[in-house]
């Protein structure tokens, strides 16, 4: 019943976003004190530029890394230029995500075996990190990869 008073801090899809903000302006709320987060989620933003791999290996069109989907049994090649996420999408193997820049942890995925390098804008804790748990969107592999997945 007080929502006129009250600052609102929105996130979510586009949609949900555009008739949150007009309900609320229809009824009164100063648009002053309406704020909005929104991620493309149609677009990939990786994390870390620049490549990890040797040189040369994705010239030579070697494939550098095997990722194993422990739980589904699926699995993908790739190199160590893309995040682990964007190299799924390629190989059509969906992994769960959201914004895609490391802040959300929708893609946060225990890793089994394997290393990666990972570089996130804060969404996982230190203590996630620890027990194993990687954000795929801004995890590199630096050798084959077995997921909890």
């Amino acid at each position: 019943p007080d929502y006129r008073d009250r600052e609102v801090f929105i996130c979510g899809p586009g949609g949900y976003m555009d008739a949150s903000r007009k309900m609320l302006v229809e009824g009164g709320h100063d648009p002053a004190r309406y704020h909005q987060e929104s991620f493309n989620f149609a677009e990939t933003v990786e994390c870390a530029q620049g490549p990890v791999a040797e040189p040369g290996a994705e010239a030579s069109g070697e494939v550098g890394y095997t990722v194993q989907l422990a739980r589904s049994g699926r699995s993908f090649s790739m190199d160590g230029s893309q995040t682990v996420l964007v190299a799924a999408r390629k190989a059509g193997v969906p992994l769960p995500s959201s914004c895609s820049q490391g802040i959300c942890g929708t893609c946060k995925t225990k890793v089994l075996e394997g290393t990666v390098d990972m570089k996130h804008n804060g969404g996982i804790r230190p203590r996630e990190i620890e027990k194993g748990m990687r954000l795929m969107c801004c995890s590199r592999p630096t050798s084959d990869l077995i997921l909890d997945l």
